[in-house]
């Protein structure tokens, strides 16, 4: 076994000692955090505008949306590989209706250069293989403002028109995001990906 907390490197959720014999998120959680760990994904009842069905490994309130923050604003953006793996066995366990193609939430490109990294690249990266069909970059995205910590209405104000097909699309489509609160941004994706000709929209999001 290798103490991960000897080393400096506790649990990322509590601090606490780690022991592991591999890499992944057992490397990075200790046993009691990753029991807290959803075992597969659930189906929210929740009614989106343009989406059909809205998938995700837990709720945003917990260690997932914990695991969530630290990798894109406390520069352990290694987690959102793992995050991205723990999704795909969530995906591969799911009765998915025939998928035409994935697509990623996209984010600006100011933001891209500000993390140096696209979160939701690395959580779609695992998908095409269980999910069977390709990922394509079907959607485009304008400058907005921020939607973290503003209001449902705000949220949806800040995304109307923000979203772009880049091509004609058909078929059922799978649309994935770190995470899903109000819902809106996934909603005007959802929007642009109907009117670009696709017959369905899911959502696969880590926490939701």
């Amino acid at each position: 076994m290798e103490l991960f907390a000897a080393l400096g490197q506790g649990c990322v959720a509590c601090a606490s000692p780690v022991e592991t014999q591999r890499a992944g998120l057992e490397g990075h959680l200790c046993h009691r955090c990753r029991q807290d760990l959803p075992p597969g994904l659930t189906r929210s009842a929740r009614a989106v505008p343009f989406i059909d069905t809205l998938h995700s490994l837990g709720p945003y309130s917990g260690l997932l949306g914990s695991l969530v923050r630290s990798a894109k604003y406390e520069g352990k953006g290694y987690l959102l590989g793992e995050l991205g793996a723990e999704l795909a066995l969530g995906a591969a366990a799911y009765d998915w209706p025939a998928i035409e193609g994935i697509v990623g939430v996209p984010t600006t490109g100011w933001r891209l250069l500000a993390r140096g990294f696209d979160p939701v690249a690395h959580l779609v990266a695992p998908l095409p293989g269980v999910v069977h069909a390709p990922v394509l970059p079907a959607l485009s995205r304008a400058h907005g403002p921020r939607q973290a910590r503003r209001s449902h209405a705000e949220r949806g104000a800040n995304v109307l028109g923000v979203f772009r097909a880049r091509r004609q699309v058909r078929g059922a489509w799978l649309l994935v995001d770190d995470v899903v609160t109000t819902g809106a941004t996934v909603s005007a994706c959802g929007l642009a990906l109907r009117e670009a000709g696709a017959s369905a929209v899911h959502v696969l999001a880590v926490a939701g």
